[in-house]
């Protein structure tokens, strides 16, 4: 598996459409191998504030980490800006029961 898992949620208005990324490692990034469906997103650089976490992801701790994140960027330059989305990434196998990383990104250009 690779690490890690990236869920971009878009926020605002009805049903928020995920878009999940997965890394392809730097040996395959000139040259990633097709797959049905699937495309190549290619990232330039950007700024991310970041809350790390541990734990299995659920619909209501990733709104406490959003908002804990909210606050922790609050009254800096970060804060004027309102993110369209949100990333939640996920570092673990589904299967690793203890010692979870995850993170909460706020995407910048």
């Amino acid at each position: 598996m690779t690490a890690p898992v990236a869920s971009e949620v878009s926020v605002g208005g009805g049903k928020s459409p995920i878009v999940v990324s997965l890394y392809v490692p730097k040996e395959n990034q000139a040259n990633p191998p097709p797959a049905d469906g699937l495309y190549v997103q290619r990232w330039k650089t950007i700024y991310a504030a970041v809350r790390q976490f541990g734990g299995f992801i659920t619909d209501s701790n990733a709104g406490e980490q959003i908002a804990a994140l909210n606050a922790s960027i609050a009254g800096t330059k970060w804060s004027a800006t309102v993110p369209k989305s949100y990333t939640v990434a996920q570092y673990n196998s589904p299967f690793e029961l203890f010692n979870r990383v995850n993170e909460i990104w706020f995407l910048y250009e």
